[in-house]
């Protein structure tokens, strides 16, 4: 009834841990033999084949003759031992098993730190192994969908837990009086409409919490925001081949598939100024697909052909102050889905009402908090990326 560890034991250890073993033998067999019991607790080496392989003892067993148990001082922490340990190459001799004799093994350097130091140490080592965990189970739950692991870092970005939340940047609710004060500019310049205020937010409106220097805003107050024209003002019998006088027509196809050279469907200048210019989109807008696959984003690229949006697409036009990649990854993770799920439409889905969406929220950092959330998202993906690619 006595458990008697041996080298086939150790690979069921758990944790570095050992509470039982394969093997048991008599008292009389304990008494009779060069066998040694050892205390719960102890450390016990593989000094062959399991080359120093190293387990912490639950319980009083005896080892046989290819184990060495080690007792410390009382200066030494036993989990700091074990993780110090781990980090020692250890190389045996012989031609058949190779093995470790006692005096090599007393021999090993060891960095001895005082023991307060040792403790932190080990919490930190701790701390790092269990984030290692979470995120090991987190891409193992999420390994055969990699968009839905992308959702979650994403979610985590927008909630502000991916950053740092820094006094330098200052608050939300100052970018959100610079972002109205630019507002009331563009009516004054005719560039924008005035439009009805929107309704305040009202705390049941409200998700999830966000950082105490963020501002929940309507998604009408950080942009302006136009469709498509409607019906028979755009058809393909309008459509010319492309020469030096006409303007691209924007489609879909290059929201969904982030690409400015496809497609081939222009219109005469002479129409644009007369009747499109209005739809006209430029560098920096984002166009959002609006039927079929919604909800799709695209930043336009410097240096695009002039062009216009037909029924399909919306134009964005976000004001200072409101990262673009942002407010993309923010559609990404809530915009999308509230668009379809109110979206209209049987067989084909279109994106809501623009007086719908103007009213959606958005959770707003300052914009350098806007920056570092981007930055970190796509350092995660690049990585997440990299492994997929190994």
């Amino acid at each position: 009834d006595i458990p008697w560890a041996s080298v086939k034991d150790f690979s069921a250890a758990e944790a570095g841990c050992l509470n039982d073993t394969i093997d048991h033998i008599t008292q009389d067999g304990l008494n009779n033999s060069a066998s040694n019991m050892v205390d719960e607790n102890a450390i016990v080496i593989c000094m062959r084949m399991a080359l120093g392989k190293a387990v912490r003892f639950l319980r009083p067993m005896a080892i046989n003759q290819d184990l060495r148990a080690i007792w410390l001082h009382d200066c030494v922490d036993q989990s700091y031992f074990m993780y110090m340990y781990s980090t020692i190459k250890v190389e045996g001799r012989g031609t058949t098993v190779a093995g470790i004799r006692k005096d090599e093994l007393m021999s090993f350097l060891f960095p001895l730190p005082p023991l307060s130091e040792q403790k932190r140490i080990v919490a930190k080592v701790d701390e790092v192994l269990t984030e290692i965990k979470i995120i090991d189970e987190v891409q193992s739950q999420y390994a055969s969908n990699v968009d839905a692991l992308k959702s979650k870092i994403i979610d985590a970005g927008i909630r502000g837990q991916l950053t740092e939340q820094l006094p330098e940047d200052g608050t939300a609710e100052e970018l959100y009086q610079a972002i109205q004060t630019e507002k009331a500019q563009l009516i004054k310049d005719k560039k924008i409409k005035k439009e009805k205020p929107l309704p305040e937010i009202t705390a049941d409106e409200i998700p999830f919490e966000v950082p105490d220097n963020w501002k929940w805003v309507r998604f009408g107050d950080i942009g302006s925001y136009r469709k498509g024209p409607f019906g028979s003002a755009l058809t393909k019998s309008m459509f010319v081949p492309k020469d030096d006088n006409t303007v691209k027509v924007y489609e879909q196809q290059h929201a969904i598939r982030k690409d400015v050279n496809i497609g081939n469907y222009y219109i005469s200048r002479e129409y644009f100024e007369n009747s499109m210019r209005s739809f006209e989109v430029i560098s920096g807008d984002i166009i959002v697909s609006c039927a079929g696959t919604i909800g799709e984003t695209f930043i336009l690229p410097n240096d695009i052909e002039q062009g216009i949006i037909n029924q399909a697409l919306m134009r964005v036009k976000l004001f200072s102050g409101i990262d673009k990649h942002f407010f993309q990854y923010f559609f990404d993770a809530y915009l999308k889905r509230n668009a379809r799920e109110e979206s209209n439409g049987s067989a084909i889905k279109n994106i809501p009402p623009l007086d719908v969406m103007k009213k959606w929220f958005i959770p707003l950092p300052p914009l350098s908090e806007q920056k570092r959330i981007v930055a970190k998202i796509n350092d995660v993906f690049g990585a997440l990326d990299e492994r997929d690619r190994l």
